[in-house]
């Protein structure tokens, strides 16, 4: 048998208006009581029905967020502090050691440039940015849910544009009659360049070694006072010859790799630009070219310079049609690693 309802008016309500009271439901096992309430503008008619009962704390049930939301977020941070660790740490070790060992590296057997005022400005610079690194760390702990937003839809954007760049410059689209010559042509490149590979080393190339690539991989990227110093490239024989120890092919491997690479680099540029015909002429130019076979045996950075202003031109097409951020970065980067090279590659 239900409760009576009880009627009463509020002051505050409109003229006309009620408001229904009514007694708790008597509760279930194990149920909660509820009370129901309703306003009505006249009789018969019910405006607006309330649901109550005893409410549960939201924390309590509140389920702690999956891996895949904690893992990125944690990753930048931890990121974060491991580069101001390492902006630290080199720098925490006194003047004479950092000295000293330079000074056992460094062609000449002294760097003379590297004094105590020069060691104390780059100390502090060191720990400006360490403290900046840690502020940032602290930040995306602090702002998690946000930078995880952010993150996600990065992540997004990125898988999309990868995907679309990769249609882009997928094989594909090139006949398999084009792929054999192609290969053929690289084949024929190849055997070309390996009949001058072991010729003796030049000076440049002499030079280039003591002077450089024989270096720490630090020294090497500290020494661009002469630009006999292809850095990018000197950093490459580098780590050639320490893996495949002090030869002569070893020594020219970087180069005759890029020179390679050439052979199909320019087969897309002339595809994007002009024809298929155009981009097979130009790739069988490119492996039978004197000048070209040159530079691929000689342990310098003309290949590769060449070969990032090849890149450089067969994805600007792509990047005036299409708005992909990933495709700028790819260019960008590319850019910035011929002219890391040699200061020459301004002009592409």
């Amino acid at each position: 048998m239900l409760p009576q309802m009880q009627w009463r008016y509020d002051a505050h309500l409109p003229p006309g208006s009620g408001l229904i009271d009514m007694p708790a439901w008597p509760a279930d096992d194990g149920g909660a009581d509820v009370a129901l309430a309703g306003v009505r503008s006249s009789p018969g008619q019910c405006l607006c029905a309330h649901l109550g009962g005893s409410q549960t704390e939201t924390g309590r049930n509140r389920m702690p967020p999956p891996l895949s939301k904690v893992v990125p977020v944690a990753v930048a941070g931890l990121l974060l502090l491991a580069a101001a660790l390492s902006l630290l740490f080199p720098w925490m070790l006194p003047y004479h050691c950092v000295r000293a060992h330079l000074d056992s590296s460094w062609s000449g057997g002294s760097c003379q440039q590297f004094t105590p005022q020069v060691y104390d400005a780059i100390q502090s610079k060191m720990r400006v940015l360490a403290i900046g690194c840690v502020a940032a760390a602290v930040l995306v702990y602090a702002r998690r849910e946000t930078c995880r937003q952010v993150l996600r839809a990065a992540a997004s954007s990125f898988r999309a544009n990868v995907r679309d760049l990769v249609r882009f410059l997928s094989p594909r689209a090139i006949g398999r009659l084009d792929l054999a010559v192609l290969a053929a042509l690289c084949v024929l490149g190849l055997a070309l360049r390996f009949c001058f590979l072991f010729q003796p080393v030049r000076y440049d190339e002499a030079s280039t070694f003591l002077s450089y690539s024989s270096k720490p991989i630090y020294v090497t990227l500290a020494s661009c006072s002469v630009p006999n110093n292809h850095v990018l490239h000197s950093v490459l024989t580098c780590v050639t010859c320490r893996l495949f120890g002090q030869e002569v092919w070893a020594l020219r491997l970087p180069a005759l790799v890029c020179g390679l690479l050439l052979i199909p680099a320019s087969y897309a540029v002339a595809r994007v630009f002009f024809s298929r015909t155009a981009a097979l002429l130009s790739a069988s130019l490119v492996a039978s070219s004197s000048w070209l076979i040159l530079y691929s045996v000689n342990a310098r950075g003309y290949t590769l310079v060449a070969l990032c202003a090849l890149i450089l031109f067969a994805l600007a097409p792509y990047l005036l049609e299409r708005r992909n951020w990933v495709a700028w970065c790819v260019f960008s980067v590319v850019a910035a690693l011929g002219f890391f090279t040699i200061p020459t590659m301004l002009y592409p």
